[in-house]
């Protein structure tokens, strides 16, 4: 993360960038314009404000005590906030929090005597460690609260009703040795969540007691394999003899499409033999 009080100082190459919305050098609004496709962080030196994602605490701007009154009003607000201070000026923020029995925020912290590319202090989500006389540049936590999206969590894997047995085929077979190309499918049981390769002599008496195998895609294969809470076939083998039949850099949306499409049709033609909870992506 860059920052500068004057934007035409601030370079382009950041993954962020930080300004002033309010003060003697309130640039926030012109780095947005300069950097349009990039996050900026807005900084505010007014403890008495409600704006702004970080409270700058150092001598002419607020206080550590100060603090603490900002913050209770920006997550009054819905914000999640932080506060910027030196390394020692630290100790005297997180203990005005901690007196007043107030959450501590997220802390941007300063320190340049730590050489380039330092790792960040525990305790803080961003360190900004060095001035090259036009900026300040930042190391920053991959996710850092209240400025970058929420990440959304992965949907949950399939699971398999407990005690259902059913067939499933995939084309090619996934199991086919190395080196070989298959055009065949590859027939599996899947009982409790564990999925087993079915041999010849025994599908027949697999279908009288289960019905014909229900074709899926590669994609909810892997999936299942990959939720099976015991080895039926080794994960890591079928991860690479699945790997080539799926699509090159599979989104993950696009595995939760194919999944919730074969699952339908299968549950509409097929409905007796198969019972899943949930669905899932294959990673």
């Amino acid at each position: 993360m860059f920052d500068g009080i004057i934007p035409d100082e601030v370079p382009a190459g950041a993954d962020l960038y930080a300004g002033y919305d309010d003060g003697d050098w309130s640039d926030a609004a012109e780095l947005a314009k300069k950097f349009p496709d990039k996050i900026v962080v807005r900084v505010t030196v007014s403890a008495g404000d409600n704006a702004g994602n970080v409270l700058d605490v150092e001598n002419g701007d607020a206080t550590p005590a100060q603090s603490v009154g900002w913050v209770q009003r920006r997550r009054a607000s819905g914000a999640v906030p932080s506060v910027y201070c030196s390394v020692s000026t630290w100790p005297a923020v997180r203990s005005a929090f901690q007196s007043q029995r107030v959450a501590e925020p997220y802390y941007w912290v300063a320190d340049y005597s730590l050489g380039d590319n330092p790792p960040i202090p525990s305790g803080a989500i961003a360190l900004q460690y060095t001035d090259t006389g036009g900026y300040d540049i930042s190391v920053v936590a991959d996710y850092w609260p209240g400025i970058d999206p929420a990440p959304t969590a992965p949907p949950p894997k399939p699971t398999i009703q407990e005690g259902t047995m059913y067939l499933i085929s995939v084309t090619p077979d996934p199991t086919a040795p190395a080196g070989t190309t298959s055009t065949g499918a590859g027939i599996f049981t899947v009982d409790a969540g564990i999925v087993v390769h079915v041999d010849g002599g025994s599908l027949a008496g697999l279908q009288a007691a289960g019905g014909p195998p229900r074709v899926v895609t590669t994609a909810y294969y892997q999936a299942l394999i990959a939720a099976q809470p015991v080895a039926g076939i080794s994960p890591a083998a079928l991860a690479a003899a699945l790997a080539p039949l799926l699509p090159a850099a599979p989104t993950a949306r696009q595995n939760a499409d194919a999944v919730v499409a074969e699952m339908g049709a299968a549950l509409g033609s097929n409905g007796s033999t198969t019972t899943t909870s949930s669905t899932t992506s294959a990673n």
